[in-house]
């Protein structure tokens, strides 16, 4: 982290997404491959308002699981240091991420669905909570980051697949556990990030190894 970036407890105070646990909206500049996220949250109505420039599409509007989250530099940076920031209907948005290279990989008959995501990311878990954790056939750990969907809208989610928020729906060989958070746990995923998502909207994200000896 360079020396011109304050910090909260060793969390930078730029491109980070404070209030994630309302609502946040993502836009992807369909020429570039640029994804954006919302700084502010928003309202489900303001997102279905909300007027984004030509070429530019609205993918998603979800909250975070994470009790904050932010992201190290851009996506393409080789530093850690400020994401470039730009007004989208009058909201704030930062260039978080590119898209992937490739299309979303499907792990089970439908879902999950498995990412490749470009982006330096890193999630911050409080201590004195549970957050499940997914584990794959290899014995790869994914964290949920995104919630579950109730509402619909969130990033892959199937349609307004609401169902039992419980209920991944995982593949055989796959499992899911709550995990409780003792104290403060800060992850950062690699990049790409592996991102998997769920027909009710869940994301999880990894690889992570903060909870594997089951004591964080």
């Amino acid at each position: 982290m360079n020396a011109t970036q304050k910090s909260l407890d060793g969390v930078p105070e730029i491109n980070c997404i404070f209030d994630c646990h309302l609502l946040h909206a993502e836009v992807l500049d369909s020429a570039t491959g640029q994804a954006w996220h919302s700084v502010d949250p928003i309202t489900r109505a303001d997102y279905e308002a909300l007027e984004v420039p030509e070429g530019f599409i609205k993918v998603g509007i979800n909250s975070a699981v994470a009790d904050l989250h932010y992201f190290r530099r851009p996506p393409t940076a080789d530093s850690d240091g400020p994401l470039e920031e730009r007004l989208i209907g009058g909201r704030r948005f930062i260039q978080n991420a590119n898209a992937p290279s490739e299309p979303p990989r499907r792990l089970g008959a439908k879902y999950p669905l498995m990412i490749l995501a470009n982006k330096h990311h890193s999630l911050v878990y409080n201590g004195g909570r549970h957050v499940r954790v997914v584990t794959g056939p290899d014995g790869t750990e994914y964290v949920e980051l995104i919630a579950v969907a109730t509402d619909g809208g969130s990033l892959y989610q199937d349609g307004r697949a609401l169902g039992n928020p419980d209920d991944l729906g995982l593949p055989e060989g796959w499992t899911v556990r709550n995990q409780a958070v003792k104290e403060r746990t800060v992850i950062h995923l690699p990049c790409p990030a592996q991102a998997l998502f769920f027909a009710n909207g869940a994301s999880f994200q990894g690889p992570v190894d903060a909870f594997r000896d089951g004591t964080s």
